[in-house]
């Protein structure tokens, strides 16, 4: 594997396999640095229902396509992890564990992460605890809901949730504003703890301080906030600011999907890796107009299964 590439993405999610699959196509050298097997988020939900064109589809459906996408045409991956990028002269240098990557340009694709509060939450989560309310809330449509809110965007989706389930608990984990529907159920508890005392295979129970709740499904409503892997890099409420184009604050730096903040959804983070894989088109035909484009041989769909095939091994 070349150690420089016109552009090397970071992170194998939605948007980053999406900019990847767009970067390839416009023949630019690319390298994808993630998990070759896609996101754990996008795995974990149990069913998608509102991606164009799939119907009702599961998300490790969704992600097995994605995935194979990428490999047959082409993409090549790095499942080394980035511990730094840093700006340097008219390009990056990327720390790969005491390795550098150098490319022209980057486009971070690295999602969001939710630190874990509830004991068991990082557990159960896709096997009822959720992170989305309009992901997974029609998936328990006329049951019982439990949300614990931690900002004033989770009382809008407990709201939401409200007019899906047949009841809805919502524990606040501060003082909120926004009015809260008259068909949830305020309760002030602290949360210790999700339990599957029946052995369903999911959670159904909610212990607290004050006692314990039974729901179908449990929402952790929380702010989400990116990790900063660039010095100098602007952001806001730790997720990264970027125009239209997806472009940051520094040059040559794009920044698409989840990272960049709400809404937290697939349609959304692939269509942002879209753009930005385009953004740095241009702008790698404006640096370097005759060395931009690396014409790269893409591997036929056979061979790129063969690619996802041997790493399973």
């Amino acid at each position: 594997m070349s150690n420089h590439h016109s552009l090397v993405i970071i992170g194998a999610g939605p948007a980053g396999l999406s900019a990847a699959v767009n970067a390839k196509i416009l023949n630019v050298d690319v390298l994808l640095v993630g998990d070759i097997y896609g996101s754990l988020k996008t795995r974990l939900a149990p069913q998608i229902l509102n991606y164009l064109g799939f119907g009702k589809v599961t998300g490790d459906d969704l992600n097995e396509r994605f995935c194979s996408h990428a490999t047959e045409i082409g993409v090549n991956f790095s499942e080394k992890k980035v511990f730094g990028v840093y700006k340097s002269g008219n390009g990056f240098s990327l720390d790969v564990g005491g390795e550098f990557l150098t490319a022209d340009c980057v486009i971070l694709a690295t999602g969001v992460s939710s630190v874990a509060q509830i004991e068991g939450e990082k557990e159960f989560l896709g096997r009822g605890v959720s992170y989305c309310a309009t992901c997974d809330a029609p998936l328990i449509k006329g049951k019982n809901a439990v949300v614990v809110g931690y900002d004033e965007e989770s009382v809008k989706e407990a709201n939401y949730i409200a007019t899906i389930c047949s009841s809805v608990t919502f524990i606040p984990m501060k003082k909120l504003t926004t009015p809260l529907s008259d068909d949830v159920k305020v309760v002030n508890a602290t949360p210790l703890s999700f339990a599957d005392p029946e052995n369903t295979g999911k959670a159904t129970v909610l212990k607290t301080k004050e006692g314990d709740y039974t729901g179908d499904g449990f929402f952790v409503l929380k702010p989400l906030s990116a990790d900063n892997l660039v010095y100098g890099l602007k952001t806001v409420n730790g997720l990264v600011e970027t125009d239209k184009n997806c472009k940051t604050n520094i040059d040559g730096l794009f920044a698409a999907g989840d990272v960049t903040g709400a809404p937290y959804k697939y349609q959304k983070a692939t269509g942002e890796g879209q753009v930005a894989a385009f953004s740095a088109y241009d702008y790698l035909l404006k640096i370097n107009p005759t060395e931009t484009i690396r014409k790269t041989k893409v591997v036929s769909q056979k061979e790129g299964k063969k690619v996802r095939k041997n790493k399973n091994k």
